[in-house]
C-alpha cells in the first residue's frame, strides 16, 4: 500500500504540475499553484459538513451522497469542454484543437 500511494502521489503531483505549466506557462505558475492548493485544502475541509449536517438533520446520508455525485459530472463536462488557453502573443491557428 505504502509504495503504491507513494507512487501516486509523486504522479499525481508531477503531472499536475506540468499541466499547469503547459496550460497557463511559467509567469504565474506559483499564483495559479497557490491558488489552487488552497482551493484543495477548503474543499477537503469542509467537504465532510454536508455529510455531518444530512446526518445530524435527516438521519441518513443517501440523498446528501447522491446530490454529491453532480459535482463530479459537473467537473468532467467542463474539462472535456474547457478550451486550451492562448499564451500572449500566440495566434488561434497555432492552438492545437
Amino acid at each position: 500500500y505504502s509504495i503504491l500511494l507513494g507512487l501516486h502521489t509523486g504522479i499525481q503531483r508531477c503531472s499536475g504540475a506540468l499541466a499547469l505549466l503547459g496550460a497557463f506557462g511559467r509567469l504565474h505558475f506559483g499564483s495559479i499553484k497557490g491558488l489552487a492548493m488552497a482551493l484543495v485544502i477548503a474543499s477537503a475541509a469542509f467537504g465532510p459538513l454536508p455529510l455531518a449536517l444530512a446526518k445530524d438533520y435527516l438521519g441518513r446520508y443517501d440523498l446528501v451522497l447522491a446530490a454529491m455525485t453532480v459535482l463530479p459530472v459537473v467537473s468532467a463536462l467542463a474539462v472535456w469542454t474547457a478550451r486550451p488557453p492562448r499564451h500572449p502573443g500566440e495566434s488561434p491557428e497555432s492552438v492545437a484543437h
